[in-house]
């Protein structure tokens, strides 16, 4: 017999200091000036992670995306790529997350799951149909699952990547033909 998932609610949490953060941003990215794309440049995953957090932060900028919850997106998006540099992963159907989610009851695993759409939505859009699915199932899937994932485990970066999923996977799109 089939499982009802009950999607629990909560409050957004408290926003973050937009100054401090366009600060940090405006430090980042003169600390991090596009590479040359004439030379061969080999980076450790670590400055590969700051220099696509600085492409981050410009795109924010540059489209007036000023909000306290897109800074603290690319950073987590910035952490995101960083990992998924060094690691395989795993090619998974959505429902095998919620499978193992039920299993479970690990919010971590709701986790995985948005990040595997974030990724498909911002850096293979175009293979979002890969699965007899389309880009807005795995927008929506993506944004869901973070939204749980900020429930169970009380992580805020889950509210921020739910609300702002689609915006930052074009972004992060954008500033991945960038780089």
């Amino acid at each position: 017999m089939n499982k009802v998932i009950g999607f629990k609610k909560r409050n957004s949490p408290k926003r973050q200091d937009l100054g401090q953060m366009l600060k940090q941003a405006a430090v980042l990215i003169k600390d991090n000036p596009p590479l040359d794309r004439d030379k061969l440049n080999i980076l450790s995953h670590e400055k590969l992670k700051q220099r696509f957090l600085a492409g981050l932060n410009s795109e924010l900028i540059a489209q007036n995306f000023l909000e306290s919850s897109a800074f603290l997106c690319a950073g987590y998006i910035a952490d995101l790529f960083g990992k998924t540099a060094s690691k395989t992963l795993e090619n998974k159907w959505l429902i095998e997350y919620l499978e193992t989610y039920l299993e479970t009851s690990s919010p971590y695993v709701l986790q995985e799951g948005g990040d595997m759409c974030f990724l498909i939505c911002s850096v293979f859009p175009k293979r979002a149909s890969w699965k007899l699915m389309n880009l807005n199932f795995y927008q929506e899937a993506g944004a869901s699952l973070y939204y749980q994932y900020y429930c169970d485990a009380n992580k805020p970066i889950g509210f921020h990547m739910s609300q702002n999923f689609i915006s930052m996977s074009k972004i992060t799109n954008k500033c991945l033909k960038l780089i």
